[in-house]
Order: C-alpha cells, then structure tokens, then sequence
C-alpha cells in the first residue's frame, strides 16, 4: 500500500489509487482527514477524488512514521487540509484562529496572548469590509444567537452595512500601567493596576482626548481598595504600556 523512499532524508510517500478502497485502512483513514474530506466531497471526477484523498491518506501516514501526533495535528491542519508547517503568513481556518489566540504556550505571555486576540480581531475586520452585503446579513443572522448585546439584529444590520467605512485607527491593552501577583489559591494569577485610578484618568485622556478628568469618588474607593487587597501601587508597576507616552515620542521623533 505504501512506498517509501529516501533520497537524501526526504521521504517520498507512494500509493496506487486503484486499490485505495480495498484497503482495509481506507475507512479508517477517512475519519482521520474531516478537512479533506469536505473538499474531497466537492470533487467531480472519481479519479480525481481517489488522488485527493491518496494525498491525505499519505500525509497523515507520513506525520506517523515521523512520530506526530494525528490528533494533534488536527489543530494545525489549514484551510485546504495542508499542514502549518512553520512561521510566515498564513491562511487559517476558524479552528485555527481559536487556538491562536488562546495559546499560552508557544511564546510570550498572557498579555502576548491579549495582543494576539487583537490581531485577530482585526484581521476578521479586514475580511469582513471584503464582503458583499448579503454575506454580512447572513453572518449576522448565524452569529446573534451566540452574542450578548443591547443591540437589536436590525442595528446591527445596519452597522454591517457600513462596514466597508470603519477603520481600526488603534488596539491597546488596559491597564495600561500594571504588575501581577500570585493570590491565594481559589484567586491565583492576576494582573493588578498600579493603580486604578491612575489608569482610569490615562484612560479617559486616551479615549475621549480629555486633559481635565476627574475621577468619580467610586474609582477612587476601588482604586484604594484593590492597592490595600494586593499591596500593589504607582511605584510597583512592571509593566507600561501607556499609549500617551508612546504618542508623545512619537510626535517629537517627527518633528
């Protein structure tokens, strides 16, 4: 069933399609490959069929014998059922741009894995001011379900029709000056403002342009609270990511 030669360390995988479906793995295998199959599915000539899903059959043979876990690999299948096989731009499927964003593992740190959801998001921007408006109306019909929001499907219609108009002009994480701390064990890990209510006024400033803002006698209470109940303030932070200084180094590296 499977011819394997290598050349220099390269294995080149062979498989004659005409008795691909009197294999007894054939069934096996297709369980294996939910991606391809989809496509192959799509398929109109049976031959060209029995060569697809040959090139799945082997792919995933290949990943075996060289000790990569197929359930594993599922997660790092792309769009077309090929693997990721290292960094660059890639084309991902929605499966994909989950674990993307959720990873904790491969490199930096939570608040790498924030800045990671932010791309996301804007890359799904990007994709969505491409479509026509039909394909918006019926993401939308297949997603309000799914959402928690004060807006009404019609509003929200509305505001897709617009899309192709709205521009991501920033993506920041807040607070923008922090450190973290180790809790009790019901609590664990937490990311702490130094402090509050510092980065409520840095806040405010960022968002609305204001140099005057008062914060309310409410942030102030929480601010002191959440210092006494981490023993974090100003002076701790380890972490700045304050978006009013970056701006300001900015203007002055221009001018």
């Amino acid at each position: 069933m499977y011819l394997c030669y290598d050349v220099n360390m390269w294995s080149i995988y062979g498989i004659d399609i005409r008795l691909l479906k009197e294999h007894p793995e054939y069934k096996e295998q297709i369980k294996l490959l939910p991606t391809r199959w989809e496509k192959v599915n799509k398929i109109k000539k049976e031959e060209d069929r029995l060569r697809s899903i040959a090139a799945g059959i082997l792919l995933s043979y290949g990943l075996r014998e060289n000790g990569i876990d197929l359930d594993a690999c599922q997660l790092i299948m792309g769009t077309h059922g090929k693997p990721v096989s290292g960094p660059g731009v890639q084309q991902v499927n929605g499966i994909q741009a989950l674990a993307y964003c959720r990873d904790r593992m491969s490199g930096g740190d939570d608040f790498r894995r924030t800045e990671r959801q932010r791309i996301v998001v804007g890359k799904i921007v990007e994709k969505a001011k491409q479509a026509d408006i039909l394909t918006l109306n019926d993401l939308v019909d297949k997603l309000f379900p799914d959402i928690s929001t004060s807006l009404s499907t019609t509003e929200i219609l509305g505001l897709a029709a617009h899309v192709k108009e709205y521009e991501l002009a920033d993506t920041q994480g807040w607070p923008f000056q922090l450190d973290t701390k180790m809790m009790e064990k019901s609590i664990g890990a937490v990311v702490v403002p130094t402090d509050l209510e510092t980065n409520v006024d840095l806040l405010h400033r960022y968002l609305f342009d204001v140099e005057d803002y008062e914060t309310t006698d409410k942030v102030k209470e929480i601010s002191k609270a959440v210092s006494n109940r981490t023993g974090k303030t100003a002076a701790d932070t380890t972490r700045d990511t304050n978006p009013l200084v970056q701006d300001a180094a900015a203007a002055e590296t221009t001018e």
